[in-house]
């Protein structure tokens, strides 16, 4: 697929575009950082009017839509490449089904911000693998009030300062246990209740029995 390097502004197939954006840096990757605002969870935004209503979509879907035509319904874009998620680079994008871009996450070995899944910096929520540098630069930035990037250093630093050694015996045991599915956990979870309730019974047969 061939791609004009185009930076002007044109409108926006669903709607009006609102503002302008100064372009994108092509990287050594050959990703198109986009140069405009970017979300919390680091794509790419763009703000249109539809039908009167201001709204927004995602900087690389804004730029397939105009580059190379509307997303296929039912599906969605995915950075295959594996490359930043400000890129715009419709070479390094794919159209994919959900489920199919959810296991291409949970195959990546490392968070947006580039921290790697290890078994100190992970843990599990309903949404799937959590990076806890980000997350506790987060945390850290509401109780002391400074900006993100510094709480997000201040927590690379400490992260870097005690780190957790792993074997590749231990790497391999962590790589299998991430693997663990939600319906997993939620059945061991099942089973630990059964097992102390049964355990309860027990104990007040055995109490039953020692009274007589």
């Amino acid at each position: 697929m061939s791609v004009l390097n185009r930076t002007t502004e044109d409108l926006w197939p669903y709607g009006v575009v609102v503002g302008k954006h100064t372009g994108y840096t092509i990287d050594k990757n050959g990703c198109w950082i986009y140069d405009g605002f970017l979300d919390a969870c680091g794509y790419g935004n763009k703000a249109v009017v539809v039908d009167g209503r201001k709204t927004s979509t995602t900087a690389h879907r804004f730029y397939w839509t105009k580059w190379v035509g509307p997303v296929t319904p039912g599906l969605e874009l995915d950075h295959f490449k594996r490359c930043n998620r400000a890129c715009i680079n419709p070479e390094h994008l794919r159209e994919v089904t959900h489920s199919v871009n959810l296991a291409n996450r949970g195959r990546r070995k490392r968070c947006m911000r580039g921290h790697r899944f290890t078994l100190r910096n992970t843990y599990w929520s309903r949404t799937g693998r959590m990076c806890k540098t980000c997350t506790n630069a987060r945390n850290y930035q509401v109780r002391s009030g400074v900006d993100f990037t510094t709480a997000l250093r201040f927590m690379e630093k400490r992260y870097q300062t005690r780190p957790l050694p792993l074997t590749p015996e231990a790497a391999q045991e962590v790589s299998e246990a991430l693997k663990v599915t939600r319906a997993d956990r939620e059945r061991a979870s099942q089973l630990q209740a059964v097992s102390v309730d049964l355990s309860a019974r027990w104990s007040r047969v055995l109490q039953s029995v020692q009274a007589t």
